[in-house]
């Protein structure tokens, strides 16, 4: 009953007053939501191709001298800053897009249209967000982990990425107590 009077919003229910029209705020805040749906999706590949390539098929690339395939060793040598990372970063793209466009809708539509937008993101998180990188990436997998390389490669050298991640695996452990991989 309580859901059901927050939908009908009370206090958040907007009175229709024309068409909606967007603030210059609003415009960045757009923007902001698709570039960060769009490293969402690159991290979606980069994940999956980083965790399906095996340490033969590196040596192999280092060897026949591609491109990014000795930085790739490295980070495959010791995945585990790669992928928490990684990790990590999905879930501020994913979370803050969402967070995103759940502000912009509730300025034209109240609580309702918020709901009805959790839903769409939803499907395009899957779709768009997960399943078609994804695919993409196990279709492609050295093609797309070396292309993708430079830009793990950086993402797990940024210092605050790995400052927070390193806080939250050691908060996790906390609560979880573990010895980490085995190496």
């Amino acid at each position: 009953k309580m859901f059901l009077s927050l939908l009908e919003g009370s206090t958040s229910q907007k009175v229709y007053n024309g068409p909606f029209i967007m603030k210059t705020s609003d415009y960045y805040l757009l923007a902001t939501a698709i570039v960060l749906f769009s490293i969402s999706v690159l991290c979606a590949m980069a994940e999956t191709s980083f965790v399906k390539i095996n340490k033969i098929n590196v040596l192999s690339m280092v060897d026949q001298g591609k491109k990014n395939a000795l930085k790739l060793q490295k980070m495959v040598d010791a995945p585990e800053g790669t992928l928490n990372t990684v990790l990590l970063v999905v879930l501020i793209t994913q979370l803050g897009t969402a967070s995103i466009i759940s502000i912009i809708v509730e300025e034209i539509g109240g609580i309702g249209a918020v709901v009805g937008s959790i839903l769409a993101e939803i499907i395009v998180f899957f779709v768009l967000g997960e399943v078609a990188p994804k695919t993409f990436a196990v279709q492609n997998t050295e093609k797309v982990v070396l292309k993708l390389t430079p830009f793990l490669w950086l993402l797990t050298r940024f210092p605050l990425f790995r400052l927070i991640s390193s806080g939250l695996i050691g908060l996790a452990n906390i609560l979880l107590p573990g010895k980490g991989l085995k190496k």
